[in-house]
């Protein structure tokens, strides 16, 4: 008889009345001095005599309740006995009841699933048919997905075969392969050869359940498994299957036979698949053997060996694996080596893992496992923490200092700021700052924000106002509002401005337009610029409109993100209907930001339709607008119509931008083909200085 957990106890003894609990002390009868009737004691041969009865559970909510009180494993002895006097219209009423929840409660409860799971799996045992049923007449695709799972392992575990049946006659394919899915995990469990035997050859089925079966063979007859491994063509492998698990398997057990067998290996993935495990493998026994091994491997192979062997005995023996690391005479596999150990170590132990660092050549590898480094002493204390720092120097410290400074904001943000300020400006790139201050301005925004104006490079100071900003819009945009009247600095305000705007529109929109419209000049326009390119999404009638109004009367301080805006809504507007947006973009007043829409414009268009925007194009008057539209258009069709692109590109008026599209365009036509952009360049009506240009290009 099937066995099922916690989940299913809860169900199935609340349906019939009697949910039986072990119990280390006396019932709740012999308490009161008094023993409870025969005819309601249910016993089984696992846990007789420490029985006592709970109310039955007749709704969702009784359900619920019982599955806080499950305690103890020997439960499911007593459900073994329970599920054979459930009644299947009390199964089908509690499922009824269940679906209605995930109607009302839409999202992942854990609680309703385990109920849903044991309720369902319990009415498959006792009528498959009106189980599947039921769940084809639901409208939820979760809801389907979720009690298929449990269907189909019930089915699985009885006759795979009719599982299997049953799952293709879905007429989803999605629900089809959830339902394979379910089915052969029961079959991994219960028969992993029958499972093979049975699941091997379903394409639908998913990769890695097969290799679960493949692994579980492996087992107890891994070259079977690796006779049915070579069966699947090496382009199906590398997409669904992991070999490496089914050598690992048969390496628990007999190392040397799958060396043996890989020395005549001849499908190469499997064969260092092989090897990897093999000498993982007997690296846990002997780490010194297996390395030696290795050594007398070609250098490719070695190169792939290494890795595993030493993170196997650095977790074992940290100074054996560093000692033989160290003494290996090739460098880049003593690099290897000590990356290898570092990638093992650095959660466990990163003053040991410093040791390795330090002792590794200056290089991207040594690069590397500092970064890795840095990342786990997030988790160290302050003292363990130090000790590391203060070994390095430099460039190193830096990148130390700045990792940890992010994890200190929320015990010591006083320290974490002193400690980020001591790496030198000129070691501060982007991501440090904005990590940093992100950090901050989640524990404390308005800290961050102080830390960020107190930055002297101006740079620096509009990055830092940006993120602090944004986090504390993120949490309060009221707050954040307020914090705008206290920045000295023009710049730093239209800065924090930008970035308030971006994150309330996207949070708010509507309330951000109505702060923004509360504006004035220059700050009016800049909000708006930010928020108009959004709204396209729903009305791009009326931001367009709105943000040509702002381009015909622009402000002194607000081009740059008028350009922007232009750009953004156009990319936007022109994904849906790209004829609309172009007539718009013809209206525009001259400039950057009409050619900026113009550009955003062509680069969407010309990707799914160019014959349609170079028609548009055809059609503008020369100038700035038309060269700038020209430009994406050009290299949208250079791959396949090249003499095309290449007399785009002579027809910009501007000499700068169309000598840029030329050299450009005459470049990569002359990899293809070479010939063909002589003669063009030959034909063309250029002048004497161009067509030398141009030809000099091609050599």
């Amino acid at each position: 008889m099937r066995k099922i957990g916690i989940p299913a106890l809860c169900v199935l003894l609340g349906c019939t009345g009697g949910y039986f609990l072990g119990s280390a002390g006396k019932t709740a009868a012999e308490a009161n001095g008094s023993k409870a009737p025969a005819s309601s004691r249910t016993e089984s041969r696992e846990a007789r005599g420490t029985d006592r009865i709970i109310p039955p559970a007749t709704s969702l909510e009784d359900l619920k309740a019982l599955l806080k009180t499950g305690r103890s494993r020997i439960t499911e002895a007593r459900v073994t006995l329970a599920l054979e006097n459930v009644p299947p219209q009390q199964l089908s009423s509690l499922a009824t009841e269940m679906r209605e929840y995930y109607r009302t409660h839409p999202g992942y409860d854990f609680v309703q699933t385990q109920l849903l799971g044991s309720v369902m799996g319990a009415w498959a045992d006792r009528d498959p048919d009106a189980a599947l049923a039921f769940v084809r007449d639901s409208p939820s695709k979760i809801f389907r997905n979720m009690a298929d799972d449990s269907i189909f392992r019930v089915l699985a575990e009885a006759n795979p075969e009719d599982a299997i049946a049953r799952a293709k006659q879905l007429s989803s394919p999605a629900e089809r392969l959830n339902a394979l899915g379910a089915a052969a995990w029961a079959m991994v469990k219960k028969d992993p050869r029958e499972g093979l035997r049975l699941f091997g050859d379903i394409k639908e089925l998913p990769g890695h359940m097969r290799m679960l079966m493949l692994e579980q063979v492996a087992n107890t007859s891994p070259e079977e498994a690796v006779a049915a491994l070579a069966k699947v063509s090496p382009t199906e492998r590398d997409n669904f299957w992991n070999s490496e698990g089914v050598f690992t398997a048969w390496a628990a057990n007999d190392p040397e036979a799958v060396l043996k067998w890989a020395e005549t290996a001849t499908d190469l993935d499997m064969k260092n698949s092989a090897l990897r495990a093999a000498c993982r493998r007997m690296a846990s026994d002997d780490p010194a053997a297996a390395l030696a091994k290795i050594d007398g491997m070609p250098a490719h192979l070695r190169g792939q060996l290494i890795g595993g062997v030493m993170a196997t005995w650095a977790d074992r023996d940290f100074n054996g694996a560093l000692a033989a690391a160290g003494a290996m005479s090739k460098p880049a596999e003593r690099e290897q080596a000590m990356a290898a150990i570092v990638d093992r170590m650095d959660w466990s132990d990163p003053g040991q893992t410093s040791k390795v660092v330090l002792a590794m050549p200056k290089g991207n590898a040594r690069t590397s496992a500092l970064e890795n480094l840095s990342y786990s002493l997030r988790w160290q204390s302050p003292s363990e923490a130090d000790a590391v720092l203060a070994q390095f120097e430099g460039v190193e410290h830096s990148i130390l200092a700045g990792s940890l400074a992010g994890t200190m904001v929320a015990d010591d943000p006083e320290g974490a700021i002193k400690l980020f300020n001591s790496i030198p400006s000129t070691l501060r790139d982007e991501d440090k700052l904005q990590t940093f201050v992100w950090s901050l301005a989640r524990h404390d925004p308005e800290k961050a924000l102080e830390f960020a104006t107190s930055l002297s490079s101006a740079n620096e100071r509009s990055q830092a106002v940006r993120q602090a900003i944004q986090q504390m819009a993120v949490l309060s945009p009221q707050d954040a509002v307020k914090q705008l009247s206290s920045f000295k600095d023009a710049n730093d305000r239209q800065q924090a401005m930008v970035a308030l705007a971006e994150t309330w529109g996207s949070n708010d929109p509507e309330a951000a337009l109505k702060w923004a419209e509360s504006l004035s000049g220059d700050e009016q326009t800049t909000a708006l610029a930010k928020l108009l390119p959004a709204r396209a999404k729903n009305d791009p009638a009326e931001a367009s409109a709105r943000l040509q109004s702002l381009l015909e009367n622009p402000g002194s301080a607000s081009g740059s993100a008028l350009q922007s805006a232009t750009a953004d809504l156009a990319t936007e507007w022109a994904g849906r209907d790209p004829q609309q947006t172009a007539a718009w973009v013809g209206r525009l007043p001259a400039g950057t930001a009409a050619e900026s829409g113009a550009t955003a414009l062509v680069t969407n268009w010309s990707s799914h339709d160019p014959a349609a925007a170079a028609n548009w194009i055809a059609s503008l008057p020369d100038g700035g607008v038309k060269d700038a539209a020209i430009q994406p258009l050009v290299g949208a069709i250079l791959q396949n119509d090249p003499d095309n692109a290449f007399s785009w590109g002579l027809s910009i008026q501007d000499p700068t931008k169309r000598a840029e599209v030329m050299a450009g365009t005459i470049r990569q036509w002359n990899t293809n083909d070479g010939e063909a952009v002589r003669v063009a360049i030959q034909r063309a009506d250029l002048n004497d200085e161009e067509r030398a240009t141009y030809e000099k290009l091609l050599h």
